[in-house]
């Protein structure tokens, strides 16, 4: 065999070993960064005691911020509208996210205590509760950034969240929940997993029940009964009353035999009891949790979407959007929880569109306050944006001059 060819062969062997070698490190790098997601997305990497000092470090900052403003701001009480206009749908809410967690979000706490006193102090009375798998598969808060990693030092408790805001200084105002569901077991697949763990999270709203909204003088507001009515009564229809909305369907508690569950559940495992209204989302796409967009028919009566929805919203379509704000109760939600609109956007969302709520987190190292709520729990929308009652159409008296007495007519004599 002559050198040329064996230069040849060596050469074809080099080639390969270093195809190989670079294989290899390109399955390693591939290897670690889903290792580090995992880690990161599901592990509890802090102690009890780094968990306790941050939230002293983060609850005296925000003692200082927030308790000069409590009881200093208008009740939707001290905003009454016309009697045409005197609807829930017409107000907008303070509003917060990551309920029970003190921020930033990186290296943030929950503290359900603390975080949901400041954030009722603050003026905020919609929560976002937002859930998530814990690490023993168990429905528990967890703080996630726009790309689903773990970023809080902690896990939250639901129950201890209820707790607070069952017990916590909130007046008269209504109580909004936002169940936000960023995942659960496949309830097709496993439809008594799924079951099991919405029942987990009805158990935890159980310090709620004596404020929830069910049976009342015009119909019984559990299960969804009277959905499309929800926002339309007047503000002191919902005196101290809890509004629980969620993102994804109960409707399965109804009959579980249906799916082959014979499980049976009591009305305070049962979270489709709870449950006043379903959220969707106004447009497919997007990461909002397991947010759906309504099928079937369904004419959705609370929606979630991305700020782009309204901001990009092209200036012919601009009145067609509003229309939808009147007639739907709508809540601004990105993937980041850190968002934190300008002055600018949010005076557009709230005053040029007219949405009810953005949830912001509760930051100790900056004010999240939006300027529209400095003063103000609930404000109401500005006129132009209001849904308004049509007047009733009340029948006019006919001239008696045309009565025909039932057919009993006499024939005038001649």
């Amino acid at each position: 065999m002559d050198r040329s060819a064996i230069f040849t062969r060596m050469a074809t062997a080099d080639k390969y070993i270093i195809l190989k070698v670079v294989v290899a490190i390109i399955l390693i790098c591939i290897l670690f960064n889903v290792m580090r997601y995992v880690i990161h997305k599901y592990s509890s990497i802090s102690s009890p005691t780094t968990v306790k000092n941050t939230e002293k470090d983060r609850v005296a900052l925000l003692n200082n911020r927030i308790e000069p403003l409590i009881n200093t701001k208008k009740s939707i009480y001290d905003s009454p509208l016309p009697e045409n206009q005197s609807l829930l749908l017409n107000y907008q809410v303070d509003s917060c996210r990551l309920a029970g967690y003190l921020s930033p979000l990186q290296d943030g706490v929950f503290a359900e205590e603390n975080a949901v006193r400041l954030a009722l102090g603050s003026g905020c009375r919609l929560f976002v509760i937002e859930i998530s798998k814990g690490h023993d598969g168990r429905p528990a808060l967890i703080a996630r950034d726009s790309m689903g990693y773990k970023r809080s030092l902690n896990e939250g408790s639901i129950a201890k969240v209820c707790s607070a805001l069952a017990t916590g200084s909130r007046g008269e105002d209504p109580l909004i929940l936002a169940l936000y569901f960023y995942d659960a077991p496949d309830k097709a697949k496993d439809p008594g997993a799924y079951l099991n763990y919405l029942s987990q999270v009805a158990k935890a709203l159980s310090p709620l029940i004596p404020n929830h909204l069910g049976l009342t003088g015009v119909g019984d507001f559990t299960r969804q009964k009277k959905e499309a009515e929800l926002f339309t009564f007047a503000p002191e229809f919902y005196k101290h009353k809890v509004l629980v909305l969620c993102n994804i369907d109960t409707s399965l508690f109804r009959d579980p035999t249906t799916v082959g569950v014979t499980k049976k559940f009591s009305p305070n495992e049962d979270l489709d009891f709870f449950v006043h209204c379903r959220l969707y989302k106004q447009e497919a796409g997007g990461d909002l949790g397991m947010t759906t967009i309504a099928t079937g028919g369904s004419a959705a009566k609370a929606v979630i979407c991305n700020d782009s929805y309204f901001l990009l919203t092209p200036p012919d379509k601009v009145e067609g959007v509003v229309n939808s704000t009147r007639n739907q109760f709508t809540i601004v939600l990105k993937s980041d929880p850190s968002y934190m609109p300008s002055t600018e956007v949010a005076k557009r969302l709230l005053d040029s569109f007219g949405i009810h709520s953005i949830p912001v987190s509760l930051d100790s190292s900056v004010d999240t306050t939006l300027a529209p709520f400095k003063k103000n729990i609930y404000r109401a929308k500005p006129l132009s944006l209001r849904f308004t009652k049509p007047v009733p159409i009340v029948p006019t008296q006919p001239n008696k001059a045309l009565d025909a007495n039932g057919g009993s007519v006499v024939a005038p004599k001649l």
